[in-house]
């Protein structure tokens, strides 16, 4: 349960709590959208994570800027198209939530995504 030691400790322990995600059975993936890419329409079912952590309890998934907004770059969730965020705006995606993010700008886009058990 120690994946994503260096990512963690970066965000830290009291941003985890504001997410309100218990930070040992998280997962924290860094994603860089080269101009021109991103992930389609979709909705996660956290199957992989469930099969690695368990599914007893409720998962919620946050979408993170590490890279402020560029022309061409936005996140949609649901029927609401997000762009212009700065630096560690953070947005919730709640399962079963149709959800894209793409690049279609002339600069990399840089987001990490953090999938954890709600912190009871």
């Amino acid at each position: 349960l120690n994946d994503n030691l260096i990512l963690k400790s970066a965000i830290g322990v009291n941003n985890f709590s504001l997410m309100n995600l218990d930070m040992h059975s998280s997962l924290v993936r860094l994603l860089e959208y080269k101009p021109g890419t991103g992930i389609p329409l979709h909705t996660d079912s956290f199957t992989a994570f469930r099969e690695k952590y368990g599914s007893d309890r409720q998962i919620k998934r946050y979408f993170v800027a590490i890279s402020d907004w560029d022309w061409g770059h936005f996140l949609q969730i649901h029927d609401k198209v997000i762009a212009h965020w700065s630096v560690g705006d953070a947005y919730e995606i709640p399962e079963g939530t149709y959800h894209l993010s793409v690049n279609f700008g002339i600069v990399p886009k840089y987001t990490l995504t953090i999938t954890g058990f709600v912190d009871e």
